[in-house]
């Protein structure tokens, strides 16, 4: 692996410098909510995700705990509550837990169980970083985007 990812790290900075700059009152659980109801409650895979699913089925027996979390079959719902339990954590524990602390731990040992590299301290690490975006004048607006190295 190359690096680990901060999203989420990022979303606790956007939600603080939204707070601190412009008044803004956006919560983690609000953030989180909608992808912990659907983790939760379920949702339809789409067309294509049925097909890529239905594609590698062979190949799932080979990825540790993956069936578990996407075996949803046809037009039934999908259901991940497993995967709920994390954003739950998040909103417990601070956007922060998902790199320290018990969602992070369960991150790690699930990695680990996947023979993935990347460790509890490799997640503790991970931090974003605030920088100049770059600028680009078009038509009567400014395009920005973040400077390299930056994962999109």
């Amino acid at each position: 692996m190359l690096t680990t990812a901060c999203a989420v790290d990022s979303w606790d900075h956007a939600l603080r410098l939204s707070a601190s700059r412009w008044g803004g009152t956006m919560t983690p659980e609000a953030l989180l909510a909608p992808a912990l109801a659907l983790a939760r409650d379920g949702f339809r895979p789409s067309d294509s995700q049925r097909f890529w699913l239905d594609f590698r089925a062979a190949d799932w027996p080979d990825w540790p705990g993956f069936a578990a979390q996407f075996a949803a079959a046809g037009n039934d719902l999908l259901r991940q509550p497993q995967l709920a339990e994390i954003p739950s954590l998040m909103v417990r524990d601070g956007l922060r837990s998902f790199y320290q602390g018990p969602a992070a731990q369960r991150i790690a040992q699930g990695l680990a169980q996947a023979g993935a590299p990347l460790t509890a301290a490799d997640l503790a690490a991970t931090h974003s970083r605030a920088a100049q975006p770059l600028s680009q004048p078009y038509r009567d607006l400014t395009l920005l985007a973040p400077p390299p190295p930056t994962q999109g």
